[in-house]
């Protein structure tokens, strides 16, 4: 690059690029004893999820979005949509659907008024909200996942812009009186991304928490009120207390065109 300076001369400068690796150890330098609060994070225990957990029922399907209304059920509170989102990084698109798709789901014979948790990529967020329009919800709130790397740095995906470093989970409403638990949990988390997905990204196990501390009511209570929680595009092996779980098999092509 040439440059002009003040004296009227013609300098060249050279930038240098520093090309790291993504993978490479990242030190941390852990002060001296006794060690502030703010460094301590606290270690969940590991826990054996429930093998049959209580108010849980998985259907897999071959297709979610021409899953039968009447298997899925009715009634419910909540919906959670990892969306398997057909855009230019998922090379194979046999099993990735388009907002178009989506649009012509039935939501309203599984859910007449309730909140939709639907995580989408940033390419995808106008789409949705004109999706959001046309099934007559609106916008509440949104939780950002920022992603993170092994090496407790932020993941940087390539893309047009900006590199892509988190995913957005947007909340929808229709409908009053719900009862609404008031809570602290922050807007954002940090987590790591896994490479061995299914269909999409593990996507943070915190929405679960949010959506069932926001929805007292919509959680599991006896097996006569079994909770009211619905899972679209649930990862194989999921199960969890008062949640339907809507698992896709991965050997489907999506080519159904759905019907209005």
């Amino acid at each position: 690059m040439e440059v002009v300076g003040v004296d009227g001369f013609t300098y060249t400068v050279k930038k240098k690029v520093k090309v790291e690796d993504p993978n490479r150890p990242f030190y941390v330098k852990i002060p001296p004893v006794p060690i502030k609060r703010s460094w301590a994070i606290p270690i969940i225990p590991h826990l054996i999820p429930e093998a049959n957990p209580p108010g849980c029922r998985v259907i897999e399907a071959h297709e979610v979005l021409t899953c039968d209304p009447k298997e899925i059920g009715s009634g419910f509170e909540a919906i959670l949509m990892d969306v398997p989102w057909k855009i230019p990084e998922n090379k194979n698109t046999i099993h990735h659907v388009t907002p178009q798709n989506l649009a012509k789901f039935p939501i309203h014979k599984i859910m007449k008024t309730g909140f939709i948790f639907i995580w989408v990529e940033k390419e995808i967020v106008q789409d949705v909200f004109k999706i959001m329009k046309k099934w007559e919800y609106s916008y509440v709130e949104n939780l950002e996942w920022v992603k993170k790397n092994v090496n407790n740095k932020i993941s940087e995906q390539p893309y047009r812009y900006f590199n892509r470093s988190k995913c957005s989970c947007l909340i929808f409403k229709k409908g009053e009186g719900f009862q609404l638990r008031h809570q602290r949990n922050p807007d954002v988390v940090f987590d790591y991304v896994k490479r061995d997905k299914y269909l999409t990204e593990d996507k943070p196990s915190f929405i679960y928490h949010v959506i069932e501390t926001l929805l007292p009511n919509a959680s599991y209570k006896n097996e006569t009120d079994p909770g009211k929680m619905l899972e679209l595009w649930a990862k194989k092996g999921m199960s969890r207390k008062g949640w339907t779980h809507i698992v896709q098999k991965k050997n489907i092509n999506i080519t159904t065109t759905l019907k209005n």
